[in-house]
């Protein structure tokens, strides 16, 4: 069925590929600008977008999500200056106006992103998986002529002239280029295929644009002001809208009905909307209540054919709660920093348990028994983050609600799938070595925490990870190389690699705000803040203090971001890449 409204709704390949962002890092090829000549949208980025804040599990989201709609695209329309000042004099001359894209960029972005990806691989004339383009057929034909508008939304995106836009585009990309990869090494081009074309050929969006408004700040602030309490139905309302009416529908009483709504509001969100971490295991018990099949939601309420009884949903609600609450257990709490979804797995899991056994996991009550199954759960999920497919183990997660697996079967499942190496097995050594080059700062915490991991060969062993945050004595990710100073030389050798795990140590927080923009070599250097760590924090990093003993020397080669380029002299990112290598193999 076609979504209609008074609007248009195209398809949103439609909206990815018909409108380009206006030209300002380089100069458009005359076949774009003909492309671009007539019935067409240019769009300009306000100031006050502050860039992607998607990940792996968020796309993974996307791109499962069966629902035919993404939703609204807000745009405001304003005439071009005349005359032409330098930020529009690349547009073609026939053009008069141009839209800014005021609610909409993330969807635009990861959209081109993906486009640009697949183009390489399959929708290109001469693609890197010639033998799979069959599967992409669909969409290769609708996107040919479109080639070079999506290439250079690419390049002006990957070049912005605005550090929060073009860093957040370029590290989202390299993690959204590294898990397509990984779905053509696996052999999954085809479940791939099916699901990008549905989300470019099947889902629709619904772009409105604003005329009049007299000023660029007058329509964004109208529209900031209206999303600032739009309300937008999800998972977690979804969820609770289902038990609430299957309460009603098996005669709870109004008190009862008030209540569990409450409750159910307590423990899945925050303030006035959901509770990110819980998403995702909201979206599995969701599914489960839906199912087709009643043995899925007597999973997860075994009365809920017969009759929802109220105290298995408070059962359900006060065991949520206590895991959420849960933050000693340091195998269960470095899980949960590893992404929602390893969260929903021990959610799924240990109420499973729960269920047929009427007794909690003991980490509950400061007990250690389940401390095996849990580090062979992180080591797993370390893997499948390492190799930035932790938005894949949601399948993992259904598994551990609906099936007899334990947590160190389920584990095994998802090493091979990150990895192809059961648990019991070191992983390649250079598989992780190219893993850890792709690295980005919102992974880096756990690789070093993964580095203080006990060995495989000792599960359940004794684990004390740092805790990263900006509150307290607690540690933060440093870029060796300061962010100032990257920021500041953008598209120079070696940018791209000074973004990654190369240049990056954990250190405490003190140290951190206490270095500010120090060189790499100052900090390295007897006296300095990296050097300081070791002899004054009791509970160092071993990879600062590698650093210190290993890297000082090379003075000021430290501060050259080219020098993290492969095959630079000095070998400074190599030797630091092995380092972690070699630390990781006998961990994970």
């Amino acid at each position: 069925m076609t979504i209609s409204r008074t609007g248009a709704c195209p398809q949103f390949l439609e909206y990815v590929t018909k409108q380009a962002l206006i030209p300002r890092s380089t100069t458009p090829t005359p076949q774009f600008v003909q492309l671009t000549q007539y019935n067409f949208q240019w769009i300009d980025i306000p100031a006050y977008q502050r860039g992607l804040v998607w990940d792996e599990e968020t796309f993974e989201e996307l791109l499962n999500s069966k629902s035919a709609f993404l939703g609204n695209a807000i745009l405001g329309s304003f005439p071009l200056p005349n005359p032409r000042n330098s930020d529009f004099s690349q547009i073609p001359s026939a053009v008069t106006d141009y839209a800014i894209l005021i609610d909409g960029l993330q969807r635009f972005a990861i959209g081109t992103a993906l486009l640009n990806i697949l183009h390489t691989h399959v929708l290109a004339d001469h693609p890197l998986k010639a033998g799979e383009v069959s599967h992409f057929a669909a969409l290769r034909a609708q996107t040919m002529a479109w080639a070079t508008i999506y290439e250079h939304n690419d390049s002006e995106l990957q070049h912005h002239h605005r550090t929060a836009v073009r860093v957040s585009y370029v590290e989202f990309r390299q993690t959204l280029a590294n898990w397509v990869g990984n779905e053509f090494d696996q052999g999954r081009a085809s479940e791939l295929a099916k699901k990008v074309q549905h989300l470019f050929l099947i889902r629709q969006i619904a772009p409105d644009t604003y005329h009049g408004f007299k000023s660029v700040f007058d329509v964004t602030s109208t529209f900031i002001g209206l999303n600032t309490i739009r309300v937008q139905l999800n998972n977690v309302d979804w969820l609770r809208s289902i038990i609430v009416d299957r309460g009603s529908a098996s005669n709870w009483s109004a008190s009862t009905l008030a209540d569990i709504d409450n409750r159910f509001t307590d423990v899945f969100t925050r303030g006035t909307t959901p509770e990110p971490e819980l998403l995702p295991f909201a979206a599995i018990i969701l599914d489960s209540l839906n199912n087709s099949d009643p043995t899925r939601a007597e999973a997860v309420f075994p009365s809920w054919t017969a009759g929802l009884a109220a105290p298995e949903v408070n059962r359900f609600l006060d065991f949520v709660e206590k895991l959420k609450m849960q933050t000693d257990n340091a195998y269960f709490r470095e899980l949960r920093q590893c992404g929602k979804l390893p969260f929903a797995g021990c959610l799924a899991y240990y109420y499973r348990l729960f269920l047929t056994s009427g007794n909690l996991p003991s980490f509950l009550s400061g007990g250690t028994n389940e401390d095996s199954e849990l580090h062979a759960y992180l080591r797993a999920n370390y893997r499948m983050l390492i190799a930035g497919q932790i938005g894949r183990t949601r399948p993992f997660s259904e598994k551990l609600l609906h099936t007899s697996a334990t947590l160190l079967q389920i584990a095994d499942d998802i090493s091979m799938a990150a990895s192809g190496h059961a648990l019991s097995s070191a992983v390649d050594r250079a598989w992780l070595a190219a893993s850890l080059k792709t690295t980005d700062q919102s992974r880096a915490a756990r690789v070093f925490n993964a580095c203080l991991l006990p060995q495989a060969t000792t599960p359940g062993g004794g684990f004390d990870p740092h805790i990263y945050g900006r509150k307290g004595n607690v540690y933060q990710v440093d870029h060796m190389i300061p962010e100032s100073f990257i920021d500041t030389n953008p598209n120079e050798p070696g940018e791209l690699e000074a973004r990654t795990l190369r240049n990056f140590v954990p250190v405490r927080r003190s140290a951190n705000v206490a270095q500010s923009n120090l060189t790499c070599a100052g900090k390295l250097a007897a006296g300095g803040t990296y050097s300081n760590e070791v002899m004054n924090d009791s509970r160092v990093h071993p990879y600062v203090q590698w650093l210190v003993n290993n890297q000082a020397k090379y003075g000021a080669f430290l501060d050259q971001m080219e020098r993290l380029q492969p095959l630079a002299t000095p070998p400074i990112a190599e030797e630091r890449i092995d380092w972690l290598v070699g630390c990781l193999l006998p961990r994970l």
